[in-house]
């Protein structure tokens, strides 16, 4: 069915209605409705019709003001990784927390929430999990290096892109394997790693012979989605009734799957617009563009 476009309404926001800065990092939906944006200079939480800003001049926890990636964990806290450690709100107070209180390394790369309630950290000097307000370490995954994508998938493994590694930890098991897309013609680079609406997951992984490859792996084994160009890719979209991508100079796109593909530097947002008229509050709305 061809969506009818007339139907669909898009707005932008910039500095002037009051995100503090127009290079948005990340944007999430939390449990009460609101819609976080991560910017390079503070985390914005917009109600539907004003943007309220938190940095470190109203947020002493904030040391740093790059919010690089948002998530919201099982409890409703709301976590934001940045390049100077985790800033925690939870239950209307702030807190921070770096390497001192246990994180291997101060630069946040991902962060993933598990269904049981724990939060994965990931980082410049690899894998953490938080806990209850602490955090621990995650040698049991056996990741060496830094982090570039966690997800959690429907059987609650963990997968992990770590450079040129992807790993898959069962933390029920204690089994850490490394997996083994088919290999294309040059080095591979584990960009991003999506858990698909049913079991299995989506990889992004970038080779030097043939540029950027999607893949989906499910219990069968794997599935060669095809390459679309040469950008480094960040995130994964799953489209389930429309989508749109604004960029100027366009996104990676695979038909065949209905997949949207963000490349580094380039797609500031992709987002689910709904209808008017049919739960327009419930849709997630691009930001900073």
């Amino acid at each position: 069915m061809t969506p009818n476009h007339s139907l669909y309404v898009c707005r932008s926001w910039t500095l002037e209605h009051g995100l503090p800065d127009n290079a948005v990092r990340a944007v999430l939906q939390s449990q009460d409705g609101y819609r976080w944006i991560g910017t390079r200079r503070g985390l914005a939480r917009f109600d539907g019709v004003r943007f309220t800003v938190f940095n470190h001049g109203n947020t002493p926890a904030m040391r740093s003001e790059d919010c690089l990636k948002l998530a919201e964990d099982t409890q409703r806290t709301l976590w934001v990784g940045t390049d100077d450690g985790l800033l925690r709100f939870a239950e209307g107070d702030s807190s921070h927390l770096g390497t001192k209180d246990g994180l291997c390394h101060a630069h946040i790369t991902a962060l993933c929430p598990s269904r049981n309630g724990m939060l994965w950290i990931g980082s410049e000097g690899g894998l953490n999990v938080a806990e209850a307000g602490r955090i621990r370490g995650g040698h049991q995954a056996d990741v060496r290096g830094p982090v570039t994508s966690l997800a959690e998938d429907i059987e609650g493994r963990l997968w992990i892109g770590c450079g040129a590694e992807l790993r898959c930890y069962d933390p029920g098991s204690g089994e850490s394997r490394v997996v083994h897309p088919p290999r294309k013609r040059g080095q591979l680079h584990f960009a991003t790693v999506h858990a698909q609406e049913g079991a299995g997951v989506y990889v992004v992984f970038y080779d030097t012979g043939c540029g950027v490859s999607l893949f989906s792996h499910r219990a069968d084994g794997w599935q060669d989605l095809g390459s679309g160009g040469t950008a480094l890719v960040e995130s994964i979209y799953e489209p389930t009734d429309f989508f749109l991508v604004l960029d100027s100079e366009g996104a990676l796109v695979f038909p065949s799957t209905g997949l949207l593909l963000r490349p580094w530097d380039r797609l500031h947002s992709v987002a689910r617009v709904s209808a008017v008229g049919q739960g327009a509050s419930e849709g997630r709305y691009p930001c900073g563009l």
